[in-house]
């Protein structure tokens, strides 16, 4: 039987690997700003490991093309890790992962701990403004107010 479960992960005490070597300075600052007042952002898709908890990654879902767009969540997880607040995400159990998936994932697995992943300056700026839209309109303008940014040259992109 398939089954997702949705929880909010302790990274404090629970192990969560990922594929990208490198996040955004900006979208983790904004998420972390989201963070801080309260909002809530999107489940980070992952299934269970025998070392922890991997994220699904892009190329495991086109070979089966399941329906899930939500891959990856470097950033989120790598902003609530240094919040220290605990990560919403979607388990994903069940004969299709273990049968289908998992294999897989063996052969090119997220193995990068959330706790080492690079901060880098302009790693892929797409991210900032996909982590504004996520946020409300007043935390937003707060941020960037507050950090000399242009609000228009992220929400119009």
């Amino acid at each position: 039987m398939e089954k997702e479960i949705e929880i909010y992960l302790d990274l404090s005490k629970n192990k969560l690997f990922g594929f990208q070597d490198g996040v955004d300075t900006l979208a983790v600052a904004i998420m972390c700003e989201g963070i801080i007042q309260g909002c809530e952002f999107p489940a980070v898709d992952v299934v269970r490991g025998t070392k922890g908890y991997k994220m699904l990654c892009e190329e495991w879902l086109e070979l089966d093309n399941f329906g899930i767009e939500n891959y990856g969540g470097h950033h989120r997880a790598v902003a609530h890790y240094i919040e220290g607040a605990k990560l919403r995400v979607r388990i994903y159990e069940g004969h299709f992962f273990k049968k289908r998936l998992w294999p897989f994932s063996l052969i090119d697995s997220p193995k990068i701990p959330i706790n080492k992943i690079s901060i880098v300056d302009d790693y892929y700026p797409k991210r900032a403004r996909d982590a504004l839209i996520n946020l409300p309109r007043d935390v937003v303008e707060r941020f960037c107010r507050e950090n000399n940014l242009d609000i228009n040259n992220y929400l119009s992109q």
